[in-house]
C-alpha cells in the first residue's frame, strides 16, 4: 500500500499498477478489482434513481468514488434527461498524469444517441488541485457551445 499512500489509490488503481506490487498475485488483484465494482455500482445505483441536480453530493461521491483517486486524469462524461435523472454515462478517455483526451464531437454525439437534454463532463486531476487549467476552461467553452447547438444544456458543477 505505500506505493499508493491510501486505500482509495490500492481500490483506484489499474490492473498493470496493482500486478507490480511485490507479493500481490491474481487473486489479490482480483479481488480489489471486484471491490471496486462493487462500490461504483453502488454509488451508481443511488444516481440512478434521484434527480441529479438536487443532489450534487451524491454526483460528488460517485465522481470521487469513479475518477478521483485515479494516478492518470480520465474524463468522465454525465448524461441526463429532462429530469436531471441519468440517462448514460462513461469515461470518455483516460490520458496521462496531467492530460486526458478531450473529444467534442465524441461527446456531443453520445449525447444526441441516448437523447440526453443534459450533460455533465467532469476529470480528475492527479496532482490534487481541484482548479481548473485555462485549457479545462477553453475546452469546457468550445463544448457548451457545441452542446447548445443540438439542444444539449452543458451542467457545470
Amino acid at each position: 500500500m505505500a506505493l499508493f499512500n491510501s486505500v482509495g489509490k490500492v481500490i483506484s488503481a489499474d490492473l498493470y499498477e496493482l500486478k507490480i506490487v511485490a507479493g500481490m498475485n491474481d487473486s489479490a488483484v482480483a479481488s480489489i478489482q471486484c471491490v471496486k465494482e462493487i462500490i461504483q455500482r453502488m454509488l451508481k445505483g443511488k444516481l440512478e434513481k434521484l434527480s441529479i441536480m438536487d443532489n450534487k453530493t451524491k454526483l460528488i461521491e460517485y465522481l470521487k468514488a469513479t475518477i478521483g483517486q485515479f494516478r492518470k486524469e480520465s474524463l468522465r462524461v454525465i448524461y441526463l434527461d429532462p429530469g436531471n435523472r441519468l440517462v448514460h454515462e462513461y469515461i470518455q478517455d483516460t490520458g496521462t498524469v496531467n492530460k486526458a483526451p478531450f473529444y467534442i464531437r465524441e461527446i456531443v454525439k453520445m449525447g444526441l444517441l441516448v437523447e440526453s437534454t443534459y450533460a455533465i463532463v467532469a476529470h480528475n486531476h492527479p496532482s490534487g488541485d481541484p482548479e481548473p487549467t485555462e485549457e479545462d476552461e477553453k475546452n469546457t467553452r468550445k463544448l457548451e457551445l457545441a452542446c447548445d447547438n443540438v439542444g444539449i444544456k452543458l451542467i457545470d458543477t
